[in-house]
Parts: C-alpha cells; structure tokens; sequence
C-alpha cells in the first residue's frame, strides 16, 4: 500500500475524499483502499514495535472490529499454547470505516507476532485481516529448544538431529557439503512446486534471515513481470524459500529406517491468502542422484502440515505412497489424508496465522501418528517404505494455485487477496528436531568401499551368466548377483570388509527396478570376526519392491565378515520367488 503520510493529513484526505464520491461510490475511500477489505495504515506490515503501539486501520463499509492477538499463560508454561485475547475490546469505526487501538506490545510474546483483525458490518461479517509484526519488547514464551515441551512419546528415544536456528545454518543449492538443500533434491534441476520459485542462499532473492538470534524466516515475495524464475518454463513471479535435509547426492541428513521415528518443528505460518507453508517428509530414496534417476522409484511423502492460508483456521494432513515407473509402492493403495482443525480451545484458539504451534510425525512400525501442540490429531496404518528407509524433512513456504489465474500466453495472474499485505510474508521457524528409537541409529555413517571388499555366496546362477556375488560390490546398479536357479531357499552373500571394523551397524541392500524376480524379503543378517563363529544380529523383512535402497540397521559390532541370508523372496507383484538376488550391498559403520 502507498502510505498517505502522518495522521491528521490521512484523516482530512479520507472526509475530503468521501465528500467528494460518496454519491458515486460510497464504499470506496481512497485508491488505496478497498470496499469491504481492511488496509492496515500504520504502523507498516512486518515493522518491529515495542511499547504501546497504535494499531490504525480503515475498512470501507465496516462499523465494529476486533483485534485478537496470542497471549502467554500467566504462569509462562511451555505446556500450553496461551489463549487468544481481545486488545481493546469491540472498537466502533467511524463513518469511513476508519479505528484504531493501543496494542501494550510489552505485555506479549516477544519475537514474531501477528494481530488478527475483525471487522463487520452492522453485526454482520465483513472480513478478516491479519498484521504480521516482529516484538521486540515483550515476554520471552516458549522460544527455542531449551524452552520446548518434551513429547511424551520421545521420552525413550535418541536425538538425532535438532536446529535451533539461532545463527544461519549452511544451505546450498545442491545441498552438498552444507546442512540443507535450498530446492527439492530429487532432480539435479531442483526440485520445484507452487506459483514460487525456490530461491538460493545468498543469492539476489536471498529469502532467509535468521532474526533476532532465535528464528529462521522464510520471505515470499511478489516480484511481478520483470522477474524471471531461475526454474525454466515455471514463470513464477514470487519468491520464496525451501530446506531439505538431504542433498542431491543423498549426503546430509535422513533417519535410518527400520526403527521408531519422530520428526517436530515450531512453526509459525504466513497469513497471507494463497501461502501454501509445508513441514513434510520423503523416503530417503528420493535424491537426484539415486542410480535408477527421477521417478523411477517408490516413495513414501508425508505432510506434516500442508497450510491453505485461506482458511487458516485448520491445515491438511496427507499420507502420499507414490509409486514408480515399473516400481509399485507396496502401500499404493493406502494414501489419503484428513483435516486438523485448530482454532479451538485445545490450542488456545489461535489458528495458524496467529501464532507458533509444533506439528509432529511419529512413524512406527504399523501405525504413524501427527501432533500439534503435543495432542495427537491424526494416524493411519504406515506406509511401508517411510519406516523402512528412513526419511529426510522439508520445511518450505510457497504458494498454492488457489490465487492464481493462468492467462492464454502461459503467464499467471496473481490474485488481490496474495497481495493485500504489501506484496510480502514471513514465515518462521523457531526449531526443528528428529528423535531415532535405537540409540544406535541416525547419525553420519561411512560406507566400507567395495574396492577394498570382496564377497562369497551360497550359490550362482551357472551357465555363463555374469551373476557372481563381485557384482554387489561393483557400484554398478545394471550388474548383479542371483542365486541358483535350482537349489531354492535360503541362500546367503557374505561381504569380507578386508579387516576388522569396530561399530559396524547398517547393511544396505539394493535391487534394481528391472528385476522382476528374486528381491529378498525375509531376512538374515549375522556378523562374524573369523568367518567361523558368527553371531546374528538383524531379522527382518523388506517389501517386494524394487529399486529401492533397503537398510538393515543393528547395535554396533565389531566385523570383519557380513553375511545376508536370504530366508524369503518375491517376484511380480505378489509372488514369491526360489531364488535372491542383489545389485549392490554396502556395510555401514560409525567412524
């Protein structure tokens, strides 16, 4: 919006004003201002305030309003969420719609805040308008880890990542050698969605900050016609940010699979109509470089929250088991997905523009539950692959196409309400963190290379085919090792690391997508010093999916020798199958 300078000239434009047109156009004010829709005049949209601030407002065409805002508990527990009160109680406008009220800021949560403004006509509903602003007076509530509630079901489970975002975190395009990916990772041309281009760090639409030594802000920006979207053919022309802990080469940070996972953030959304604000997860699988390229693999995605900005007042929560070019997701059939209601009194009523709330994945072996608030809001029976892969998180704003039009030259319109708060939003993160059943997963492990391994099997297929057990050591995912076609099952594939290794922990297994027959199911994994004694240290069983990276992860051992003993297979779809087989195997352990 255009500010119109200091009060008094404001009020003795808007009577000059609405003498002038209140014949023709009696609900319009000014050209700034819009019947019916509420333009906050001061203080600015995203200003810090402190101290007693006056909150001036116009809405055309209203009579009454309301301004709402988070209030701590009296006693400052981290425990609940506050409530939400009234500032000021029911303000009557004046005949150009015109109010104001004091906001004691001081007497509120410090950092990002944000006011809710209610406005109606004759007691009637006219709109709902939101003043994102930064405290930097206030009570110091809640903010950063040191200050969180403890989930009761991570009282028996190991940290394995957290951020408290206190200073910037390392993001890179790539998200190599840095702690996050500034695009979705699955494609080396990053990964886009939404009418908003993932910007970069550091570049020239920089959208992170860290601000007040506490939070990670997240700035959607309209940039209009002269911008043009560093993703070719996407034609954004907004901006805004996404990190992934993974990067493109499958380095950085996921949970390992085959236990307990608990993934939570702090978040507070954007209240702008259109933002699309996400916390989310997708199988480790799905990195740019995963040897079978883009698409051509199973994954598990699941929307921790997925904010519509339009309707704040609840956000969706979805399961997605997407499946891949020749490579079906053993849980196709399961997806779906639910709405989380949260301007109620179980979260203090303050919905998602109007202040921080932590939502929560817990991902078990048959069932995974969603948090908000530490009160559970949704579950559903697990889809295979996010707990038997591990998953990495993404936490992103962007913007839906509920205010987009698309015009016939393949541009798109922007629509009024995306840019009723001055063209701009900020979205805040004030920590992020991953709990891990096992003690003795998670982590960055190191990966015995297959140059200095050699492996053994039970049996080969004969007849000159190249299916030796070398070729699960090659780095080739088009070579393999298949049993013999003739002597059934079980068989077994034992990995000589070349010497002893102390806190060996994680055996990956890989079949590719090709492979109709043969994927290993049931199975076996023993250790051994000498390749004498051997002592069994995981069973378990994998889906009937190909080109999936599979991980089976144990206490820490000390091994020289590694054996896979496969129990079951399958084949097709539903099949069971005579024979194993395997692409590449690797040996993880805890330098």
């Amino acid at each position: 919006m255009k500010r119109l300078g200091s009060k008094p000239r404001y009020t003795m434009l808007c009577l000059l004003i609405a003498t002038m047109l209140a014949a023709l156009f009696p609900a319009i004010v000014s050209a700034d201002v819009v019947a019916g829709k509420t333009t906050v005049l001061s203080p600015a949209y995203r200003s810090a305030i402190s101290g007693n601030t006056t909150i001036d407002f116009i809405c055309p065409g209203g009579t009454t309003a309301a301004l709402y805002v988070q209030q701590q508990p009296a006693d400052g527990s981290v425990n609940t969420n506050g409530t939400r009160v009234s500032v000021g109680g029911i303000i009557t406008l004046d005949a150009n719609g015109h109010g104001s009220v004091t906001f004691p800021a001081n007497d509120f949560p410090a950092g990002p805040t944000t006011l809710r403004i209610r406005v109606w006509q004759n007691g009637g509903d006219l709109d709902d308008a939101y003043l994102q602003l930064y405290n930097t007076g206030g009570v110091a509530w809640k903010t950063g880890l040191a200050n969180s509630p403890v989930n009761p079901v991570t009282a028996n489970m190991n940290l394995t990542f957290s951020d408290d975002f206190k200073t910037m975190p390392s993001i890179s395009f790539s998200g190599e050698g840095t702690r996050y990916a500034s695009v979705k990772p699955d494609t080396r041309s990053g990964g886009q969605f939404g009418y908003a281009a993932f910007e970069d760090r550091g570049g020239a639409y920089d959208p992170f900050s860290i601000a007040g030594s506490e939070y990670l802000k997240i700035q959607t920006t309209y940039r209009g016609d002269t911008y043009a979207s560093p993703r070719a053919g996407w034609n954004q022309k907004a901006t805004t940010g996404l990190i992934s802990s993974e990067a493109m080469d499958g380095s950085g940070f996921h949970t390992q699979g085959g236990t307990d996972q608990y993934f939570e953030a702090r978040i507070f959304a954007p209240p702008t109509p259109g933002m699309w604000p996400a916390f989310w997860t997708l199988t480790a699988n799905n990195y740019a470089d995963n040897p079978l390229g883009n698409g051509n693999y199973a994954v598990d995605e699941l929307d921790v929250l997925e904010g519509y900005m339009a309707w704040p007042h609840q956000y969706s929560i979805a399961w997605h088991p997407w499946s891949g070019t020749n490579a079906a997701n053993p849980s196709a059939a399961n997806g779906g997905g639910t709405w989380a209601q949260i301007d109620t009194p179980t979260f203090g009523n303050i919905n998602l523009a109007m202040g921080f709330h932590i939502f929560g994945v817990y991902i078990t072996q048959n069932t995974t539950y969603y948090y908000v608030d530490n009160v559970q809001v949704a579950s559903h029976p697990t889809l295979q692959l996010s707990y038997q892969l591990g998953n990495y998180f993404l936490i992103n704003g962007a913007v839906s196409d509920h205010v987009i039009h698309t015009n016939p030259n393949g541009t798109y319109t922007y629509d009024a309400d995306f840019l009723r708060y001055g063209n701009s939003n900020d979205m805040y993160v004030d920590w992020v963190r991953v709990y891990e059943r096992s003690a003795n997963n998670g982590g960055t492990l190191t990966y015995v290379p297959g140059a200095t391994a050699t492996a053994t099997a039970s049996s080969e297929t004969g007849g000159g085919w190249n299916e030796g057990p070398g070729n699960v050591l090659d780095g080739n995912p088009s070579t393999k090792w298949a049993s013999s076609t003739s002597q059934g099952l079980p068989q077994s594939i034992t990995i000589d690391l070349g010497h002893a290794y102390a806190n060996v922990k994680q055996l990956k297994y890989f079949l590719s997508d090709y492979e109709w027959v043969a994927r290993i199911k049931q199975y076996q994994v023993w250790v051994s010093t000498d390749n004498a004694n051997w002592t069994k240290v995981k069973e378990d069983e994998w889906a009937n999916v190909p080109g999936v990276w599979y991980e089976a992860n144990f206490n820490p051992v000390t091994a020289r020798y590694v054996k896979l003993v496969a129990v079951t297979a399958g084949q097709n779809l539903n099949e069971a199958s005579s024979r194993a087989s395997a692409s590449e195997i690797k040996i993880g352990y805890q330098a």
